[in-house]
């Protein structure tokens, strides 16, 4: 706050009132300069800067010429003030300004005090002082303005023709060499990590060349270590720098300059003299502002090899990529891959993008009708459309067209739609491919089918004829032995024509037809036991039930289950050893289990055990003839139908067992 008059009686020396009312003064011109935006952002101690300094130099001129001397008025701070004022971005008019508020200040506090001191003698050589100020403030202002940007200029040239840092960085020293006749050597040296690394010298300070530097080690590390600037005016005689880096024979001045971005240092720059003991202000304000370009351009630099190395590495992918890619924006495809260009038949991009509007031969996949580029997926992706579609496209050499699978889908940079992105793939040789295999399976399942309905009369005829023969009688042995093992195979031929036309049956969409029916699995399965038992005198076959079995089901497809697995026990399973069937009531549904200790079914088959012709697998060895492999799958199938479920369960330690699960009410 400014300071309140003092009640003491008014000095009546100008000079005594300056003095004692400084910081009156400091205050209200603090309050005048903090109305402009370039000094709102600074702190306190560097809005005041040098002023303090300056108005005692004001006051001391003033006492001098009182006393009768004819000093020139002060410029010291003026042309210091000046520069960092230029530094931090001033412009010249606020600069002028803030000397001009001093002017004001000081009239206005005379105006109000109406004490002798404002009728002083001494005001117009006040006045001139301040004129002066002004008119030193200009000049440096604008020297140092003038030099630094033809030194900047010449830097800023250099980089558009020098890109990447090694290149840049002996070009930018040669500027500062040449920029200040006092400097006869320059060097950069770049942060790794908490070592200074040697990357540019010229001058005296060559013979650095590759010196690595710790931080607080010699002058650049404590450069470094310090974040600040620092000069020495005899750098050669300095007990902490003997026999360090860039102190030689002769080296007096030593400037070094640390290269902030920010907050964080990039590197340290350095300027010595073997010709003068002192950098003048504008000399270091130069080598400050240099070295600030510098950084800015070792950081553009950097930035611009990334970007590089990152659009390098994104073009070895699509490149790497074996399908087809597209990247681009309205205007164009701004990158495709070689098989890009190969699908298409196309040498370059270029090529590509003169014929796109025009001349790519597309249509969609199952339509005669071609389609405009504007049509495709990938123009529509830069819409904000994605998605996948098969498209038919005519190579630009051969000729010949190629089934493609296109997904494409926008590139967004938050919610704007920069650009599009495709990827197609080649899929002619997988269509033909499909296409063949769906024709054999077609096949296939017609010519089952047409067997299955085509043995059935020939096998009644033979069932027929062998039970005639039965029951004739009169045949001997031999012969009867024979008519068994006819009606037997009759039997067995029958059942793999209705596992046939069932599958058949399933291929085609229908699915296993049931009739449910009230009836009681017990049962069903007490006549499986009793067919098995005939069929197979020599086997053991345990049966226990346990609560309520009964529920609606289609019987004959629960018997053609129960048998299944009931046969399947019998055949996958020693002589020796026992097939227990367990019905189980679960209130809801019955649980039916067939367990055998047969060879356990291989871990790499069992996944698959339901699927259509697929067997118990190699290490299990059946004591009978095998099907064709559509029994468990017709099994699922049954089981399915009536809204139950099937699992199997096979180790070597617990043998098999299939578990089917029969909802009562499905």
């Amino acid at each position: 706050m400014p300071e309140q008059p003092s009640t003491a009686a008014a000095p009546h020396r100008l000079a005594d009132l300056l003095r004692e009312r400084k910081n009156e003064i400091l205050a209200s011109w603090e309050t005048i300069v903090r109305r402009m935006v370039v000094a709102q952002r600074l702190t306190r101690p560097l809005l005041l800067d040098h002023m303090p300094g300056y108005l005692d130099d004001l006051v001391h001129f003033i006492d001098d010429t009182r006393a009768g001397f004819d000093p020139q008025p002060p410029d010291q701070y003026p042309r210091l003030h000046a520069l960092e004022r230029l530094e931090i971005g001033y412009d010249l008019a606020q600069v002028v300004s803030e000397y001009a508020a001093i002017r004001t200040c000081i009239t206005a506090l005379l105006a109000n005090e109406g004490s002798p001191s404002a009728r002083s003698s001494e005001l117009p050589r006040l006045h001139q002082a301040i004129d002066h100020a002004i008119a030193t403030s200009v000049v440096r202002y604008s020297e140092a303005r003038e030099r630094t940007l033809k030194a900047l200029d010449r830097i800023s040239t250099m980089a558009l023709v020098h890109h990447d840092i090694e290149s840049l960085l002996p070009r930018t020293l040669d500027v500062l060499l040449d920029t200040t006749a006092a400097v006869d050597s320059v060097a950069v040296l770049l942060r790794d990590g908490e070592v200074l690394q040697m990357r540019a010298s010229a001058g005296l300070l060559g013979s650095a060349e590759n010196a690595r530097i710790n931080f607080g080690e010699g002058f650049a590390g404590q450069v470094a270590q310090s974040s600040t600037p620092l000069f020495l005016r005899d750098a050669q005689h300095d007990p902490k720098l003997s026999g360090t880096v860039f102190v030689e024979a002769g080296t007096h001045a030593l400037y070094g300059v640390p290269m902030m971005l920010g907050t964080e240092l990039l590197g340290v720059a350095i300027m010595g003299s073997h010709t003068t003991y002192k950098f003048s202000h504008e000399d270091q304000f130069l080598f400050r502002t240099m070295a600030n370009r510098v950084t800015a351009l070792l950081v553009q630099a950097r930035s611009a090899a990334e970007v590089k190395a990152r659009a390098a590495e994104l073009e070895a992918v699509i490149e790497s990529i074996p399908e087809a890619v597209y990247v681009g924006d309205p205007t164009g495809v701004k990158r495709v891959n070689t098989a890009g260009l190969r699908m298409l038949g196309y040498d370059n991009l270029g090529q590509l993008n003169t014929d796109l509007p025009d001349k790519l031969h597309m249509r969609r996949a199952g339509s005669d009708q071609s389609i405009v580029y504007a049509e495709t997926l990938f123009s529509r992706a830069l819409s904000g459309e994605s998605g996948t579609e098969e498209l038919l496209v005519r190579n630009l050499k051969t000729g010949a067209e190629v089934i493609v699978r296109s997904s494409a889908a926008p590139i967004r940079l938050g919610d704007r739609v920069i650009g599009a992105v495709a990827v197609n793939t080649d899929i002619t040789q997988k269509v033909a491919e499909e296409r063949e295999l769906r024709a054999a399976l077609d096949f296939r399942d017609r010519m089952l089918g047409v067997l299955s309905h085509d043995l059935r009369s020939p096998l009644s005829v033979i069932v027929a004829c062998a039970t005639l023969l039965e029951r004739k009688g009169g045949l001997d042995e031999g012969q009867t032995r024979n008519v068994d093992l006819i009606s037997q195979n009759a039997v067995r031929i029958e059942h793999l024509i209705h596992d046939l036309l069932d599958y058949a049956r399933a291929k085609e969409g229908g699915g296993i037809p049931i009739r449910r029916l009230d009836c009681d699995l017990l049962v069903l399965c007490q006549q499986v036991i009793d067919n098995a038992r005939v069929l197979n005198p020599a086997r053991v076959v345990v049966f226990s039930a346990n609560g309520d079995s009964r529920g609606r089901w289609d019987p004959d497809r629960a018997l053609q289950v129960i048998a299944n697995l009931v046969i399947n026990a019998l055949r996958y399973s020693p002589p020796d050893t026992p097939v227990t069937l367990t019905l189980e009531d679960e209130k809801d549904a019955v649980r039916l289990e067939v367990h055998n200790r047969g060879v356990p079914i291989s871990p790499e088959v069992l996944p698959f055990i339901f699927q259509a012709f697929q067997r118990g697998g190699a290490t299990a060895e059946a004591t009978q003839p095998k099907g064709f492999g559509l029994g468990l799958y017709i099994v699922q199938l049954i089981v399915t139908a009536h809204g139950g479920t099937i699992a199997v369960h096979s180790n070597a330690d617990q043998g098999t067992t299939f578990v089917v699960r029969w909802p009562r009410n499905a």
